[in-house]
């Protein structure tokens, strides 16, 4: 069997210094992550309100 030298493949872990030093890294992770979450809610904001208020009365017909 053949054996690989991991590094070679660019698979090993990044430290946090590497992953910041890689453009950015964990903050474009971040951002990316922000940005998706904030378009995923303007998306579908009719449907989030329609969630909270059948939560609202479920919990209030739960505790009558």
């Amino acid at each position: 069997m053949k054996q690989f030298n991991v590094s070679a493949l660019g698979m090993e872990e990044l430290t946090t210094q590497e992953m910041k030093n890689s453009n950015g890294g964990f903050w474009w992770w971040l951002v990316g992550v922000v940005v998706s979450t904030a378009i995923y809610c303007y998306e579908n904001w009719n449907e989030l309100q329609d969630a909270c208020q059948d939560a609202k009365n479920d919990y209030a017909a739960d505790n009558l």
